[in-house]
């Protein structure tokens, strides 16, 4: 398992966990809630960027799951 943080406006305010499953990858993502909106999380990378979806409120932030194939996560 890899984790990386999930920065928001400069600031570190949660991470991305990444779980290779076989082929795919499977990407959780959690943050805690700055309070202004919503927020769309992406993976950022040599190759480009990687579009993971809106954060779904959970408690006192958000968070969202989703699983890509391996060749989009490498």
């Amino acid at each position: 398992m890899e984790e990386v943080k999930l920065y928001c406006a400069g600031a570190c305010l949660g991470r991305v966990a990444l779980r290779p499953q076989g082929g795919r990858t499977e990407v959780r993502a959690s943050m805690e809630d700055p309070g202004d909106g919503l927020y769309r999380a992406s993976l950022v990378g040599e190759r480009g960027t990687l579009s993971l979806g809106v954060l779904e409120p959970e408690g006192s932030g958000g968070t969202i799951r989703r699983r890509f194939s391996g060749r989009l996560t490498a």
